[in-house]
C-alpha cells in the first residue's frame, strides 16, 4: 500500500509517489492495490493539467495487464474532487480506481484488513 501521511500535496510529490509504483510494478512483475489517504493533507495543490497528466501517465504506463485497484479515502470536499477527476481521467482497462469515505469501506474494496491502511 502507498500513502500520504500529512502536509502538502502537489505535484513534486505525486510524482514521486507515481516513480515509486512504476519502478515497484516493474521490479516485482505484479500487480498491487493502492491506497491513499488523504484525511491528514492539509493542502492539496494539484491543477486539473496536473491532474490530466498524472492520469495520462498512468494509463500509458503497462508493464503488465495485471488488474490492480487504487482507493482513495477522502472527505473534504477538494480530496473528492481530486480523487473524482483523477477516476474519471484515468480510463484505464487495468487501473480501477474508487474513493471512500470510510477506511473500513475503502479495505473491504481492497479486500484487506482495515488496520492495514492504518500503517
Amino acid at each position: 500500500m502507498v500513502g500520504i501521511s500529512q502536509g502538502l500535496m502537489d505535484v513534486n510529490l505525486t510524482l514521486e509517489m507515481l516513480d515509486f509504483i512504476e519502478i515497484k510494478e516493474v521490479a516485482l512483475e505484479r500487480g498491487f492495490n493502492r491506497y491513499c489517504d488523504l484525511t491528514r493533507v492539509k493542502a492539496i495543490h494539484l491543477s486539473v493539467e496536473d491532474i490530466e497528466h498524472i492520469a495520462a501517465r498512468r494509463r500509458a504506463f503497462n508493464p503488465n495487464m495485471i488488474h490492480v485497484k487504487s482507493a482513495f479515502l477522502a472527505t473534504s470536499v477538494l480530496a473528492v474532487g481530486v480523487a473524482a477527476r483523477y477516476q474519471a481521467q484515468l480510463d484505464s482497462p487495468r487501473i480501477e480506481v474508487a474513493q471512500f469515505r470510510s477506511r473500513e469501506d475503502a479495505a473491504k474494496w481492497l479486500n484487506v484488513d482495515a488496520r492495514i491502511l492504518d500503517r
